[in-house]
């Protein structure tokens, strides 16, 4: 049986994240058993719930992204490099 491709990515993403489930959840807005239930390939999110994941990974990726510049900008201040 094939898997279909967004169940697939979605497992993909739900373990391989730099954060916890539960606070991906806090940002989709579901619970985070949801997620642990997709991650083991026992659910299927619908449409719109994956949406949601999709969303609130891209905004915690906006955010890392910003506070590793913010990290580089003031090492680079006190004359360090990364």
């Amino acid at each position: 049986m094939v898997m279909d491709p967004v169940r697939k990515a979605l497992r993909a993403a739900l373990c391989n994240l730099p954060v916890s489930i539960r606070q991906l959840a806090r940002v989709a807005e579901l619970p985070h058993s949801t997620l642990i239930l997709v991650r083991d390939g026992k659910l299927n999110l619908s449409p719109e719930a994956t949406a949601k994941v999709v969303r609130a990974l891209r905004e915690m990726s906006d955010n890392l992204a910003e506070s590793a510049a913010r990290i580089e900008d003031a090492s680079r201040e006190r004359g360090n490099s990364l």
